[in-house]
């Protein structure tokens, strides 16, 4: 209840003071524990995952040449199952050193 007022109030400043709308289809109020999507992450107050599409297109593009960048990105997250997958591809070509 007390976002949804806030929600009203900032809708109200957006549209006296700076003559803007807020659109209602992209704003939306969700619990703490379904996470945060930002920046091909989930983000949750303990950890972050790689999100399912971001993940996927991954898989399906890595080759020796990119493969070191995707290991760069997935050390930020809980995603050693996905490294499991990634490595032996890397050690088999032989462009980086673990």
């Amino acid at each position: 209840k007390t976002l949804e007022i806030l929600l009203q109030k900032i809708a109200y400043f957006l549209k006296k003071e700076l003559s803007l709308e807020m659109p209602q289809n992209k704003v939306s109020i969700k619990t703490s524990t379904s996470g945060m999507d930002f920046l091909g992450w989930v983000h949750f107050s303990d950890h972050r995952v790689l999100r399912r599409r971001t993940r996927k297109r991954m898989l399906s593009r890595v080759d020796e040449k990119n493969a070191p960048s995707y290991l760069g990105l997935i050390c930020h997250g809980n995603t050693y199952k996905l490294k499991q997958k990634i490595l032996p591809f890397v050690k088999e070509h032989g462009t980086i050193r673990l």
